[in-house]
């Protein structure tokens, strides 16, 4: 296993997910195998940067050619995300200026 996927997988464990994220991009550059554009998308999940983790989870998708189980979960993850962004867009307060009059 390349060392940065290695170390990726040290930092996540220990929920040092800014480390994980950067050791797993390192480990992109230099090998392009789907099961890092999986571990960014869990990384990015655990630490709630939902966008990210969809956009990687799509590249996986694409990309890997996951069988019918992983393809479900990664589906499954995919939805619970996007619903969870959906979910916060409808609840958040208004960002924009008060109305005239």
């Amino acid at each position: 296993m390349a060392p940065c996927l290695e170390a990726g997988k040290r930092a996540f464990g220990v929920q040092q997910y800014d480390q994980a994220i950067e050791e797993y991009t390192a480990a992109g550059l230099a090998d392009d195998a789907p099961l890092i554009l999986y571990n960014l998308g869990q990384t990015y999940r655990a630490a709630k940067e939902y966008e990210k983790a969809i956009r990687q989870y799509r590249l996986f998708l694409d990309r890997g050619g996951p069988g019918t189980q992983v393809r479900a979960l990664v589906e499954c993850q995919l939805k619970t995300r996007t619903e969870e962004l959906e979910h916060a867009a409808s609840t958040a307060p208004p960002t924009g200026p008060a109305p005239a009059g």
